[in-house]
């Protein structure tokens, strides 16, 4: 994450993210690494723990995720949040595959 510019800048910062899904640098990496992650052979697990603004930012980067990503790749990836300042965060929906009798 880039330093704070202060506060203020910080939370006009939070609104745009939030508001306008506006993808800053810290955004685009963030979803490129974890993507890399994710599709790296050698990682059984790739665990986001999100707070606050990295709600925001967690929320823009599991929605590229999720168009970009088949289902049996996210499963990888496991996702908390406490404090999330986000206005939406999609989480996709499982099923689990009918098992013979």
């Amino acid at each position: 994450m880039e330093s704070s510019a202060g506060i203020i800048f910080d939370l006009i910062e939070c609104l745009i993210q939030r508001d306008f899904a506006y993808a800053t640098g810290d955004i685009r990496r963030a979803y490129s690494l974890v993507k890399e992650a994710i599709l790296d052979p050698e990682c059984d697990k790739v665990v986001l723990l999100l707070h606050s603004q990295g709600g925001i930012e967690g929320g823009l980067v599991m929605d590229w995720l999720l168009d970009e990503l088949p289902h049996n790749l996210l499963h990888h990836l496991e996702v908390y949040t406490f404090g999330n300042a986000a206005n939406h965060f999609n989480n996709p929906r499982w099923t689990t595959l009918a098992r013979p009798n």
